[in-house]
């Protein structure tokens, strides 16, 4: 990938940072890495618009985590964010060369030391229905069979019986998953939140279906079921819940990817495998 141009001098000075190098781009934004007045590095995360899109909410819930579990804020605007450096390998690293388990039973660590106070709604985040409102309004081109819309509408049936009675609401990383957590100093520690208000099970829904690349342990079924053994248990969530969550966020994230129009997606044997092996 060829390297951006550099941040403006007017940017580096509002943040106090110097020395750019470029790391990396994803749909909305580039990050860079910077050094501090005290020599420090940080990620330096430029959105590519004039605001943070979807992801603003995501800071205010990192920041009012002070650094537990997560990486720091340093300082943001309305479109850049200044965090703590991460400098070790994600869990979807660890995945990818072999460690499917060890990075399991380092997620859920992750996961309970951002919610280990079960903290009070101090912060105004949306709400997890938001996400889901229309989701599952669907159209189907003319090749999807009916066992993939029976499958659509079994994530509909499951979100509306999930949402009837949302337990244990609190706000959620929401976007917590492999590729989201990385090694640091500190440990391992999660970035890239979303920031949002919902059923505390729902914050390790998305990790069944991750991360890239390591398919040959999302697509086994006996994987599937020793997560969700391990991560209800050691989450304290409840088991049928979790499946159930689970099965609910891998169907929206094909709807989101699909813009409402279900063609094909590598997603949906995945979404069949967890709702045969959940047997719900």
């Amino acid at each position: 990938m060829t390297s951006p141009n550099l941040p403006t001098e007017t940017l580096l000075s509002e943040f106090c940072v110097t020395d750019p190098e470029f790391v990396d781009e994803t749909g909305i934004a580039r990050i860079w890495k910077v050094k501090r007045a005290d020599k420090s590095f940080a990620a330096f995360k430029i959105y590519l618009g004039d605001n943070m899109k979807n992801e603003a909410p995501g800071f205010e819930f990192l920041r009012s985590k002070n650094g537990v579990g997560v990486a720091e804020i340093y300082q943001t605007n309305h479109n850049c964010a200044l965090m703590e450096w991460l400098e070790g390998e994600s869990l979807g690293d660890m995945v990818r060369r072999g460690g499917d388990q060890q990075a399991a039973i380092e997620l859920i660590k992750v996961a309970n030391s951002i919610h280990q106070d079960r903290p009070e709604l101090a912060i105004d985040l949306p709400h997890l229905e938001t996400w889901y409102e229309n989701v599952f309004d669907l159209k189907y081109a003319d090749n999807i069979s009916q066992d993939v819309k029976d499958n659509f509408a079994t994530c509909q049936h499951l979100a509306d019986e999930l949402f009837a009675q949302q337990r244990d609401v609190v706000a959620l990383h929401g976007d917590l998953h492999h590729d989201n957590i990385k090694h640091s100093a500190r440990g391992f520690l999660a970035f890239d939140a979303k920031g949002i208000v919902g059923e505390r099970a729902y914050e390790i829904a998305n990790a069944f279906r991750n991360p890239k690349g390591g398919d040959i342990y999302i697509q086994d079924p006996a994987r599937f079921l020793y997560l969700v053994e391990l991560w209800s248990k050691e989450f304290d969530v409840d088991r049928v819940r979790l499946l159930k969550w689970a099965i609910v966020k891998c169907g929206w994230s094909i709807s989101r990817a699909s813009d409402g129009l279900i063609k094909n997606h590598k997603d949906l044997d995945l979404l069949d495998m967890f709702i045969k092996t959940a047997k719900v």
